[in-house]
């Protein structure tokens, strides 16, 4: 899975977005935004927090210098998360 432009899930409150596959690559140009009024949402690139969870994992996961992944609070609120996974 290859990401090289933008995704964009932001709201109210900040959505989801899930990037998966055995090998999965954020390009520089790849631009990711969950950011939320009241609360930013997650992002999960290769899997969920230390590989747990039912996503499936990545085995490969590369994010390339210039890649930006926002989980912003931007009135109020909590930031989100972002979780970048491999399992090598």
């Amino acid at each position: 899975t290859q990401i090289t432009g933008e995704v964009n899930a932001k709201g109210n409150k900040g959505g989801n977005v899930d990037i998966l596959g055995d090998k999965v690559t954020l390009a520089s140009a790849a631009h990711i935004d969950v950011s939320g009024l009241k609360g930013g949402g997650n992002i999960h690139v290769g899997g969920e927090y230390q590989g747990k969870g039912a996503l499936k994992t990545a085995r490969h996961t590369t994010v390339e210098n210039g890649a930006t992944l926002k989980a912003d609070a931007l009135q109020s609120g909590n930031g989100g998360r972002v979780i970048v996974w491999a399992n090598d």
